[in-house]
């Protein structure tokens, strides 16, 4: 498999495993993978292997996510209804020092995104 088809099988599977998120969140999330992918189509290799390598991570942990919820909603531990799930995590201190300023703003834009989104709920 050519690193192309890779790296669009990895996009396309990102896609389907925001079908599980609800929405705004999952509009939200389709939106900003298809602007970062756009933004970074024709980076120099260098630069294209960290963004795959950690959209990667990313669909790692956002699938392990949801096995964790599937199995909580399972046990009983959570409803069925996907209120109790969790989304994410917090970036460590290490990982927000090593953002850029442009990094940190857009990161402040989603963020506020993201609470306008949650008080209209």
């Amino acid at each position: 498999m050519n690193s192309k088809t890779k790296y669009l099988q990895l996009y396309r599977n990102i896609l389907r495993c925001h079908r599980f998120l609800q929405e705004p969140m999952r509009s939200m999330g389709d939106q900003y993978v298809k602007t970062e992918w756009r933004l970074h189509k024709n980076v120099d290799q260098r630069i294209a292997t960290i963004f795959y390598k950690k959209w990667d991570e990313y669909l790692q942990y956002i699938i392990n996510q949801r096995e964790q919820t599937i199995q909580d909603v399972a046990s009983g531990r959570a409803e069925p209804t996907g209120t109790d799930m969790s989304i994410g995590r917090d970036l460590s201190s290490l990982e927000s020092h090593k953002l850029s300023n442009s990094q940190k703003d857009q990161l402040k834009k989603l963020r506020e995104e993201v609470e306008a989104l949650n008080k209209n709920q």
